[in-house]
């Protein structure tokens, strides 16, 4: 017997038989607050590896641009604990279908990486991608902009890029 069933049976026998009603409807809400429910979708969380990048500041207000090149082959994507999936694909499919993957909503990411120079490890930064331009077998550009106004972005070479891209309803 599950501690669940257990507390809810001693709830039974404290407070008498005229709330049963209300425990056996408490224990199912409780049984459902655990599954996905049918109506919801899977929403997929995105994660796309780089080994280099550079960070440079455009001339428009707070846009900056993010090239990375030698992109990791595949992009990691999976999704939240109610459905417990995760897949893998290709890179280029996933930069082909970006706008159309977040066609609803520019997504927001977290940008992680190491310094080309330093080797240090920067602090998570997030951002907004607004746009991917993919130049076939050289590089993909990303136009983004900080979360938060009060963000920092770094302007320079970058290595070990991981974007950590929000959550999607189609893949």
């Amino acid at each position: 017997m599950s501690l669940k069933n257990v507390l809810l049976m001693s709830l039974f026998l404290m407070i008498g038989p005229f709330s049963y009603a209300i425990a056996a409807e408490t224990a199912t809400a409780l049984s459902h607050s655990t599954k996905a429910s049918s109506h919801e979708q899977k929403q997929w969380l995105f994660v796309l590896g780089a080994d280099k990048g550079r960070i440079i500041k455009t001339k428009n207000k707070g846009i900056y641009e993010l090239s990375l090149t030698d992109i990791d082959k595949g992009v990691i994507a999976i999704t939240p604990p109610l459905f417990r999936d995760s897949k893998i694909v290709t890179s280029t499919q996933f930069l082909k279908d970006f706008d159309h993957i977040f066609s609803k909503r520019k997504p927001n990411a977290v940008l992680t990486y190491s310094g080309l120079l330093t080797g240090k490890k920067s602090p998570p930064i997030t951002i907004v991608i607004q746009s991917v331009t993919v130049i076939p077998d050289f590089k993909v550009l990303l136009s983004l902009h900080p979360l938060s106004p009060n963000t920092e972005i770094p302007k320079r070479d970058i290595r070990e890029v991981k974007l950590f891209i929000d959550t999607a309803q189609s893949l």
